[in-house]
């Protein structure tokens, strides 16, 4: 026979799995966060018109990296957007052009840049198409997936156009880029921008970052306009829908415990890693420590365990999911 505590600890396992397999199919929950999860590098930046961050170790070092899936994304905001140019490029470390971009707002065009395959050095233009700027802010994501395929995402819209079939694998992928250096030869992304749309931040590593401030409904939104969805940007997107922070239904509170976190090269064991968060703010203890709060669980109660100090059994109970509530609640009654 079991105790009530091992009852419990079953229970408790068992919805976790299913509320995880639910929100990897439909992906129904909202979320928000206020600073990068599990980021390798989250950095602010003041208002820079420069910026550029080299990789720590060669790209082709997969011992370190454990993938070549990178995400770099910079935020930035507009004080006159229809004057705004914004300019970046991955490069070697000898300073060779592997991908770049430019978004022109007068023009409300962007260019994608190359190396020429089996040329000298010379650069042309890859592809070319329109863009929105809008106004107020923006941000800019090179996603690197393979050495030849990696695309740019401005504001949500997919600054590349194209995708093959590969029918040995049935998947539908990007494009090739084609250029003489692929992102295995990279070492530097170098970024500029005129004065009317200055960079406030920076972010690096197999993770996702998303704006400040923003509500559930509105961070839901951001992250799926630039998510491979099929509705959005498909194959061109940043990342998986499942990659979604976890929130409390029907409020603006996040999950404590965050069980949607993708893995990195430093905790790269299961299929995704949790971290504790505030859950009024979401941003993890100790001004944002990912390396003491942030594990790769061998089971979910690591991560209950983990996390309990961050419950507020107050903040669920004002949600409208009573299923959560009470598996937390029921949790940490007997543990």
């Amino acid at each position: 026979y079991l105790t009530t505590k091992q009852w419990y600890q079953r229970r408790v396992r068992g919805h976790l799995c299913k509320m995880k397999l639910f929100l990897f199919v439909f992906g129904l929950v909202l979320l928000s966060l206020s600073s990068a999860i599990n980021c390798d590098v989250d950095e602010v930046l003041a208002n820079l018109t420069e910026y550029s961050y080299s990789l720590p170790v060669d790209a082709n070092n997969l011992t370190y990296w454990r993938s070549r899936h990178l995400n770099f994304e910079v935020f930035g905001s507009f004080s006159n957007a229809e004057e705004a140019v914004i300019t970046a490029g991955y490069y070697t470390a000898d300073d060779q052009l592997v991908y770049g971009v430019t978004v022109d707002c007068a023009a409300s065009t962007w260019t994608s840049t190359v190396t020429v395959q089996g040329g000298s050095g010379e650069e042309a233009t890859f592809e070319t198409g329109s863009v929105t700027c809008g106004g107020g802010t923006w941000d800019l994501w090179l996603k690197v997936e393979q050495p030849y395929l990696m695309n740019w995402i401005f504001n949500g819209t997919a600054l590349q156009v194209g995708t093959v079939y590969i029918a040995s694998k049935f998947r539908t992928r990007p494009v090739k880029v084609p250029t003489k250096y692929g992102s295995h030869k990279a070492k530097t992304l170098k970024l500029t921008t005129t004065t009317s749309a200055p960079m406030t931040r920076f972010t690096f590593g197999e993770c996702i970052s998303y704006p400040e401030g923003l509500s559930c409904d509105a961070s839901q939104e951001w992250v799926l306009t630039r998510s491979k969805y099929i509705k959005k940007l498909s194959v061109l997107g940043a990342d998986n829908i499942y990659w979604k922070p976890n929130c409390v239904t029907g409020t603006d509170y996040f999950w404590h415990v965050q069980t949607n976190v993708h893995t990195t090269r430093k905790n790269g064991n299961g299929s995704s890693n949790c971290c504790c968060v505030d859950m009024e703010t979401g941003v993890v203890p100790g001004d944002g420590d990912s390396a003491t709060y942030c594990i790769a669980p061998s089971n979910y109660d690591d991560c209950l365990d983990l996390c309990k100090p961050w419950y507020q059994s107050e903040l669920y109970s004002e949600g409208d999911n009573e299923v959560v509530a009470t598996i937390f609640s029921n949790y940490y009654s007997i543990n």
